[in-house]
């Protein structure tokens, strides 16, 4: 996988690094082309990062993770959907 990065940055100064969404392998975006927009996300996020990246992502408010998720695809030009349920 490349070492291309996004950086996102909480609301309490920390980095969270992910690969570019591009870089997500096409066999998690088969996977889970059938389920809901928000398992679509924690699974290609779940499938590309450890667990300290988790640890802040799992910390992130609703808000939170829908802007970082609208910025991860922003930064690919790609779209999966709403990261969270509606």
């Amino acid at each position: 996988m490349t070492t291309e990065k996004f950086h996102y940055k909480t609301p309490e100064g920390k980095d969270i690094a992910l690969p570019r969404f591009k870089h997500v392998p096409a066999g998690v975006i088969r996977k889970t082309r059938n389920s809901s927009a928000a398992d679509q996300i924690f699974s290609a996020i779940e499938a590309v990062t450890d667990e300290a990246t988790l640890a802040l992502v799992d910390a992130l408010t609703s808000e939170g993770l829908n802007d970082l998720v609208k910025e991860w695809q922003s930064d690919s030009g790609v779209s999966v959907g709403e990261s969270t349920a509606s």
